[in-house]
């Protein structure tokens, strides 16, 4: 019997051993759920950002063109902010 109650001893210990290493996992993924939420929530506020911007440059563009005759600015000047802040260039 004594074989017995070895491999029941071991069994036990390599179950606590696989539920220990099951619970870091877990823990693992939950940090993981939080970056990926994070994530799609700064995707979603970015997306918004260059959505408004994109707005903006074509009411920029706009009032340009209706109020060229009045002042010397280059559609490029009134753009410059916003293609520094989306990464657009020309």
């Amino acid at each position: 019997m004594p074989s017995c109650d070895s491999s029941m001893q071991n069994a036990k210990t390599k179950r606590e051993s696989i539920g220990v290493e099951l619970y870091g996992y877990q823990q693992s993924l939950a940090k993981l759920q939080l970056q990926l939420e994070q994530t799609h929530q700064n995707h979603q506020i970015i997306n918004k950002i260059r959505l408004q911007v994109s707005d903006n440059s074509i009411t920029i563009v706009g009032i340009k063109d209706t109020c060229c005759m009045c002042s010397p600015v280059s559609t490029a000047t009134l753009l410059q902010p916003v293609r520094k802040f989306t990464g657009v260039r020309g």
